[in-house]
């Protein structure tokens, strides 16, 4: 009996072995293989064309390569394309299609942002791996999750889908030991043709002749290839992650809800408070600039300014104050207990509609410094993200007595601003005004210093003003003016590339001095 109490003892003071975790390896198919190849390659477009300070028609070959694999793809993986997918796929391509079209670099530099943002948010979104069935629902942790957490979850699934041994072992190692050992005969391949080339005269030259273009392009290519496995990896683990990878929907929201719930933090009375002192001390910038806030409207400059200083005198910070006020309202928002929401809306609509007044109040400055001093690209961009401010503070006031969804309701409206902006050739357009306006004697400029921002739009209408202009003093601009855009284009490569910029060399062509 005590032998056998001894014997369940020591049993039981024997650690139990670990339980086995059976970890289930990554399989790749055919199309893994070759789209993880195709997208390697669209690695190589990214780091050639569009990683540049003014990436142009390479931006929009590297869209149509890297969407040619991707949708196939995608497809093949169960991705569904729903409407919304697909209206949001045509915003994408009208984006990348603005590259090979405009030469804005401002714009382009934006642009690219926008698309590299939309073509992340598009992958989740057709995978249907997206937080919630909306664009408003859950934004920022979807944009999170797609723009780090998936792609860099699977950085390395491009590479093993490449070169893991499955299937028909004896092929792929044969392959293997061919690309191994082409890299070890380079080497050896140039200490060779060095010796050859040193002990021959002829056999040098013909060697010059053949590889002239190899070994002036190929340092650069070497150094490109490291950088074009990383964007690979992203690009590839984005697309495997989003088609791959099996996540729980109802637990992340059930998380993502709880956090919500306990930033809740701040009573209602604390919120308001901060909103209704922010509302009197509009109300009274808006007593105390009554003589001359709103002179603007009525196109009447007060006493004492000039038209420039007038225009200028708080325009930029009534736009900042804007700009605070939506980060407030949104801030509020997502801080105060659900049981103070109707004092809230209160002072969120009184917020708006003094904000709207103020963007109102800073857009008619605009315009009267417009109409004496003409256009540019500034005055342009400032006056449009002003009404998108506008629609903007207009939507949040409607939302405080009709739930929709406005998160989605004002991407649409940035999305069409932004493309109608981008689509508009906007340095073209101020370039015509201004010397519309110069030619009916209404400004003293045409703004020859404004076109050098955008040469390309601005050259065709500087020729023809130069063709027509009969003051010295403005040919002897214009004249500069071409001289330096007829240079600056000639030192435009294939990267940069535009409809535009051809049909400005097109114009330089026709033209002579």
């Amino acid at each position: 009996m005590e032998t056998n109490q001894a014997v369940q003892e020591q049993k039981q003071t024997i650690p139990s072995p670990a339980p086995e975790i059976h970890v289930q390896k990554s399989s790749y198919s055919a199309w893994d293989r070759g789209a993880a190849l195709l997208i390697f390659v669209c690695g190589y477009l990214f780091v050639r064309f569009v990683f540049l300070p003014n990436p142009g028609v390479g931006t929009t070959l590297f869209a149509l390569c890297f969407y040619a694999v991707a949708i196939p793809y995608l497809y093949h993986n169960g991705a569904v394309f729903r409407a919304g997918s697909c209206v949001l796929l045509v915003v994408l391509f009208l984006s990348a299609a603005c590259f090979a079209v405009f030469s804005d670099p401002f714009l382009r530099v934006w642009n690219l942002l926008f698309f590299i943002l939309g073509t992340v948010y598009w992958v989740g979104m057709v995978s249907e791996k997206r937080i919630g069935r909306n664009i408003g629902q859950y934004l920022f942790s979807n944009a999170v999750e797609q723009l780090f957490y998936v792609p860099f979850g699977n950085f390395g699934e491009g590479l093993c889908a490449l070169f893991t041994l499955k299937g028909k072992k004896k092929k792929h190692k044969t392959l293997l030991a061919i690309l191994l050992g082409l890299l070890l005969a380079v080497p050896l391949l140039m200490v060779v043709l060095w010796l050859l080339m040193s002990a021959d005269g002829d056999f040098r030259r013909l060697i010059a002749t053949m590889f002239a273009d190899v070994f002036r392009y190929f340092p650069r290519v070497l150094l490109r290839i490291p950088f074009a496995l990383l964007v690979g990896c992203y690009l590839f683990g984005l697309l495997y992650g989003s088609t791959h990878w099996q996540k729980s929907r109802e637990d992340k929201v059930r998380h993502i809800e709880q956090n919500r719930e306990a930033r809740r933090i701040a009573p209602a009375a604390l919120t308001g408070t901060i909103l209704a002192v922010l509302c009197l001390v509009y109300m009274m910038f808006f007593i105390s600039q009554a003589t001359t806030l709103f002179s603007a409207l009525y196109q009447v400059r007060p006493d004492g300014f000039t038209y420039a200083e007038y225009a200028r005198h708080g325009f930029f910070e009534l736009c900042l104050v804007a700009a605070i006020n939506f980060v407030v309202l949104v801030t509020v928002r997502a801080l105060t207990l659900k049981d103070g929401e109707r004092v809230m809306r209160v002072f969120s609509v009184l917020l708006s509609l003094e904000t709207l007044l103020l963007i109102v109040t800073a857009l008619s400055k605009m315009v009267l410094y417009i109409s004496q001093y003409g256009l540019t690209r500034l005055r342009i961009f400032a006056s449009c993200t002003m009404i998108v401010l506008f629609l903007i503070f207009f939507l949040m006031i409607i939302f405080q007595f009709k739930k929709f969804n406005i998160v989605r309701t004002g991407a649409i409206v940035v999305s069409v601003a932004f493309l109608a902006l981008c689509y508009a050739n906007v340095g073209g357009m101020a370039a015509r005004y201004n010397i519309a306006r110069y030619q009916a004697g209404q400004i003293e400029s045409p703004g020859v210093e404004a076109m050098y921002e955008t040469p390309e739009a601005s050259l065709p209408a500087a020729i023809q003003l130069y063709q027509a202009e009969q003051d010295p003093l403005v040919r002897a601009d214009l004249k500069a003016f071409i001289e330096w855009s007829a240079d600056y284009l000639d030192s435009r490569s294939f990267s940069t590339a535009s409809l535009q910029r051809l049909q400005a060399m097109m114009a330089l062509k026709d033209f002579s001095i």
